[in-house]
């Protein structure tokens, strides 16, 4: 998310020149790949460039396209076969073993399917939605979108493509499908799966939050600290904060804006404070709650507060917070416990690449639809 967002505010600014541009997409990818599909790449006329579609192998070549395509309205597809031995692939110099997919498409600002105007209207509904576009049909012209919302109807042009809507909505992942129907027409579409991006909500303004508020901010994570003390909430202290917040307990029922997108550290290290804010959190529908201290501690508090052992069921609760790599200064504290909210959040369990036997990013396999002649 914070990569799309950076692409939609460097183009905003690049208009005020009113220069042409292209944007590369990720659209599909079989096998390795440094990037997986939603990846984005905005290229300008004047040969700079804002995110990347690889490990820095394709954005040359997407770079020489683009800047021949960006004066035109048609959009192009690129693949680039990374498994092949053959000259092209030596001269790319592309270090995965798979097949990459990329739209490659002209940017005007007039175009109501410029893609990044669909993002940028996502961005200011703050809602879960899957962005489908059409990346290779001899039905629906190359580049054709739609941005769906959840629990949303459907535009009835879009109901043959249900499917794809509620797959990406159901488990939380972009994906690829491909319709076919009678007389050879076919649809191959990439419905990406989008969502706010995480809050984290950080309870207590130790200094030790001052990493782990850095550390979130570059992953363009949402960050709220709370603590009763207004001396620890000065700007100055935390300045990487989205919002410092001064919390009575008594009087915080409607404070915390949470989601299922949200975690919450309880950090303040005065044991009063983390239990009252253990029990504000108990009946709010964050995901991750992670407590600072011994596993002895939260013990304690089960024995003292009967209530906590809510936590215990539901399996939210995670304490002691954090990986084990061996951290011991607050900034290796940060590194692990935001390294431990990104696995959770990601269904990974923070292991070793070595030792998963899987490919690291799994492989993406476009499902087959065979639709009605009435669709």
């Amino acid at each position: 998310m914070k990569e799309s967002k950076q692409i939609i505010e460097t183009y905003n600014k690049y208009l005020e020149r009113g220069r042409n541009a292209a944007l590369a997409t990720v659209v599909r990818v079989e096998g390795s790949a440094y990037r997986r599909p939603g990846a984005r790449m905005l290229i300008m006329e004047d040969g700079k460039w804002q995110g990347s579609i690889s490990g820095g192998c394709l954005e040359g070549d997407a770079l020489k396209k683009a800047r021949q395509l960006m004066k035109g309205n048609s959009p192009e597809l690129l693949t680039y076969d990374t498994t092949e031995k053959g000259a092209h692939a030596l001269y790319l110099g592309l270090g995965c073993h798979g097949k990459i997919e990329i739209l490659l498409e002209p940017l005007h600002p007039d175009d109501p399917q410029n893609p990044l105007l669909s993002l940028e209207g996502f961005f200011q509904r703050e809602r879960e939605g899957v962005l489908a576009t059409v990346f290779n049909s001899n039905r629906l012209p190359l580049g054709t979108r739609y941005l769906y919302y959840e629990s949303d109807p459907l535009e009835p042009e879009w109901n043959a493509y249900a499917d794809g809507f509620a797959k990406a909505l159901a488990v939380g992942k972009s994906t690829n499908y491909l319709f076919e129907q009678e007389g050879d027409e076919y649809t191959d579409i990439f419905f990406e799966y989008l969502h706010p991006g995480l809050e984290l909500h950080i309870f207590g303004a130790g200094l030790d939050v001052v990493p782990i508020s850095e550390f979130a901010k570059i992953l363009g994570w949402k960050v709220i600290v709370y603590d009763n003390c207004v001396a620890h909430l000065a700007p100055a202290r935390i300045p990487k904060a989205d919002a410092l917040l001064n919390i009575d307990f008594c009087q915080a029922a409607q404070s915390l804006s949470a989601s299922r997108f949200s975690a919450a550290l309880v950090m303040s290290h005065n044991y009063k404070f983390d239990a009252n804010a253990l029990k504000f959190l108990l009946d709010k529908p964050v995901p991750y709650v992670g407590l600072m201290g011994p596993r002895a501690r939260f013990e304690r508090m089960e024995q003292e507060f009967p209530e906590l052992g809510a936590y215990r069921e539901s399996n939210r609760i995670f304490s002691p917070i954090g990986l084990d790599i061996g951290a011991e200064n607050p900034e290796e504290i940060a590194l692990a416990i935001i390294s431990e909210i990104k696995a959770f959040f990601a269904g990974r369990s923070g292991q070793s690449l070595r030792e998963r036997d899987r490919p690291i990013n799994d492989r993406q396999k476009t499902v087959s639809i065979k639709l009605s002649a009435q669709a």
